[in-house]
């Protein structure tokens, strides 16, 4: 797969953005700046809710993208919460470059709106 799928699922207390396809070196990039477009369109505060589960690989390049992001949200004050599989590979890079200190990970998007909205 050559680019991140974005779907834009808007709910009542968030917007949910679903992601499939592998984050890597490649795909980062052009999936930081159509997250961030998507994003700038909202009126803050808003919660966005990062579904991860359909990405199969997240490698040093989309960590740093999901933090980037992440950090331009609360700089907007836009709160982010990621969604993945406690036991993925997403998951696992999450934390070994400490973003799950920074940023709210659950395992389900509606726990998360629940959670953080």
């Amino acid at each position: 797969m050559s680019d991140v799928d974005i779907t834009a699922v808007p709910t009542r207390d968030a917007l949910v953005l679903r992601l499939t396809g592998e984050l890597d070196a490649v795909t980062s990039p052009s999936c930081r700046t159509s997250l961030s477009a998507v994003v700038a369109e909202l009126p803050p505060p808003s919660l966005v809710v990062l579904d991860l589960r359909d990405v199969p690989f997240c490698g040093a390049a989309g960590a740093r993208a999901l933090a980037e992001f992440s950090a331009d949200c609360y700089g907007r004050a836009v709160r982010v919460c990621l969604v993945a599989q406690p036991d993925s590979a997403v998951a696992r890079i999450i934390d070994l470059v400490g973003l799950r200190d920074r940023v709210p990970v659950v395992g389900d998007p509606e726990l998360a709106t629940r959670r953080y909205a």
